[in-house]
């Protein structure tokens, strides 16, 4: 009985540490039903995590880990969807087969493609257009197609190809006079969809410009008050009319020389132009910096003058089961934690339809506060952890060893 509650104190112990060894914590806003919710984070969070945001973790009322998923969203995501065509219409008859399709916005297309039931049968086909559906003019003649199937599905898209076209309306004439006829499921295209990620803007950065007669070059300072997350930068430039410039957006290193003295050499991350003509905008890869440096090359030109640098950072998420009768916290900011091993990370599909949480405000956690703790803070200070901590240890070596000697006495 008394090991049993020795462990309970030890497991108790061990839950209310657990959060103590994270610097920063946020309530998360009640939902409204049980369901998945998508955890936007601001840069006032990611500012404060490693580079790969393995310190960051929910926590339930009771101040056990509740499982997310991290997502971040892609700079470009390509999507590749089939779009049918309108079949105006399909005649089968016991010699040949009439395809007709609508393309309503006389788009240029030069290919269509033919969802087909598998079959193992040789045809030949013939493309004729219209803008009236009445009057058709001839578009491909003497098309073969054959092996009209797949091994691993039930149908096969057949692409069939021809010169570039813009009538609305397109006939498929498909001979049958040898076998029957193909079973047409459906035709249409395949449409690539791009879209371009969404982003956050960073508090704005401190400017400081110096300008070299010597080096014909700008020389531009951005000062963040903490390390932030970095993907893309917006430069607003003020210059003569017509204007262009290389330039290289990096940081400054630092190196330990022999005599033991640093020296400071400039990284250039990317090379881009400033142009007048141009949005003036760069990308960056998920780069965390505090401070990032722009040189700019003058020539004979006169300066530039730098009047602000927006910077933004791709739009970074958890996706976590909540439940709408508990309360949740976010904790972060931990060198010693690792990435978590989730099993939710199996069940992605699963998160599908789901609604955004907001997040409070960020406050240290207590035992990262300045201040002393007086009072009740006492026992969720670090002096109260190692005194407890202590204790324990004792309680567990004095138990060992009235056991070993209990057991000699048997």
């Amino acid at each position: 009985m008394k090991n049993k509650a020795i462990l309970f104190f030890l497991l108790s112990f061990s839950t209310g540490a657990f959060a103590q060894d994270y610097k920063w914590q946020t309530k998360i806003d009640c939902t409204a039903s049980d369901g998945f919710y998508k955890i936007q984070l601001p840069p006032a969070i990611t500012s404060k995590l490693k580079s790969d945001f393995s310190d960051i973790r929910i926590l339930d009322s009771a101040k056990h880990e509740v499982p997310y998923i991290a997502q971040s969203e892609q700079p470009t995501t390509n999507t590749v969807l089939f779009k049918d065509y309108k079949i105006v219409r399909l005649d089968v008859s016991k010699k040949h087969s009439t395809l007709v399709l609508q393309n309503p916005s006389k788009s240029k297309i030069d290919n269509v493609q033919l969802v087909i039931k598998n079959a193992d049968a040789d045809k030949q086909l013939r493309l004729s257009g219209s803008d009236n559906n009445k009057q058709w003019y001839v578009i491909k003649d003497n098309y073969s197609i054959s092996d009209v199937y797949s091994h691993t599905e039930t149908s096969v898209v057949k692409i069939f190809n021809f010169p570039l076209s813009d009538y609305e309306f397109l006939k498929i004439d498909i001979s049958d006079s040898i076998s029957p006829p193909l079973h047409i499921l459906k035709a249409g295209y395949y449409d690539t969809h791009s879209e371009n990620a969404k982003y956050v803007e960073t508090p704005l950065p401190i400017l400081t410009q110096k300008d070299s007669t010597e080096t014909k070059t700008s020389y531009i300072k951005m000062s963040f008050s903490e390390t932030q997350l970095i993907d893309k930068v917006a430069f607003e430039v003020n210059g003569p009319h017509y204007y262009m410039r290389d330039c290289e957006l990096g940081v400054m290193e630092e190196r330990q020389l022999k005599n033991n003295r640093m020296e400071k050499n400039f990284n250039a991350l990317i090379n881009f132009k400033i142009s007048s003509n141009g949005d003036n905008t760069t990308y960056l890869n998920n780069y965390k910096s505090k401070e990032l440096y722009l040189h700019i090359l003058n020539n004979d030109n006169p300066p530039l003058k730098i009047k602000s640098a927006k910077c933004f950072q791709i739009n970074h998420f958890l996706v976590a089961y909540l439940k709408s009768d508990e309360s949740y916290s976010l904790v972060f900011g931990n060198e010693k934690v690792k990435m978590p091993n989730y099993d939710l990370v199996n069940f992605k599909d699963t998160t599908s339809s789901i609604s955004n949480i907001t997040l409070g405000k960020i406050s240290l956690v207590d035992t990262w506060k300045k201040e002393m703790p007086s009072g009740s803070a006492f026992f969720t200070s670090n002096i109260f952890i190692w005194i407890s901590l202590l204790a324990v240890l004792l309680i567990l070596g004095f138990m060992s060893v009235r056991m070993i000697k209990e057991t000699g006495k048997k």
